[in-house]
Order: structure tokens, then sequence, then C-alpha cells
């Protein structure tokens, strides 16, 4: 009577002992699940606003093709600004010459007065 009451308190133990490390197991798979599963929902979400802005940038594109008028004169406005920089740093380029020449010229009276 003894030894199967012990072999029945070792296997109630063991019983108590699987029971136990299941649950554990459980709780940290549910817990590693939820955790992938709110991953995958940041991917999704990732995705999704990821393709409306690619969406929203066609759009853009589509809407800037519709309209080439202004885009012409945006263009024709990007030209008259190259012009008036080109003819600013001629006028530079001529100032630094002026310049130039006057020393020169200061230099030679220098030299004649010397």
């Amino acid at each position: 009577m003894l030894l199967s009451q012990r072999s029945l308190t070792f296997v109630f133990m063991l019983l108590l002992l699987g029971v136990f490390w299941v649950n554990i197991f459980s709780y940290t798979y549910n817990i590693n699940n939820q955790q992938h599963k709110r991953e995958r929902k940041q991917q999704k979400r990732e995705l999704k606003q990821h393709k409306q802005e690619r969406e929203q940038r066609k759009r853009e594109l589509k809407q800037r093709k519709r309209e080439p008028n202004e885009s012409r004169n945006e263009s024709e406005n990007n030209v008259e600004t190259m012009e008036t920089r080109a003819e600013m740093r001629r006028d530079e380029s001529g100032k630094q010459r002026k310049r130039e020449l006057k020393q020169e010229r200061i230099q030679e009276w220098k030299n004649e007065k010397n």
C-alpha cells in the first residue's frame, strides 16, 4: 500500500510539474505571438503609409504634367534669372578690370613721379 501511495504521489507531482511547465511555455508563447502580431500590424501600417505616399507623388506628377503652361513660365523665369546672373558676373568682372586699370595708372604715375 505504501509503494502505491508513493507512486501515486510521484505521478501526481510529475503531473503538477508538467502542468506548471505547460503554463510557463504557453504564457511565453502567447507573449511572443502577441508581440509578433503587433510587429506585423506595424509593418502593414508602414507599408500602407508608403503606398499612400507613392500614390500621392504619382498624383502630383500627373497634375504637373496637366499644367504645362505654369511649368513653361517657371522655366522662362529660370532662364531670366540665369541671364541676370550672367550679367551680374559680367558687371563684376568689368568692375574688377576697371579697378586693375586704375591701380596700373596709379602705379605708372608713382613711377613717373619718382
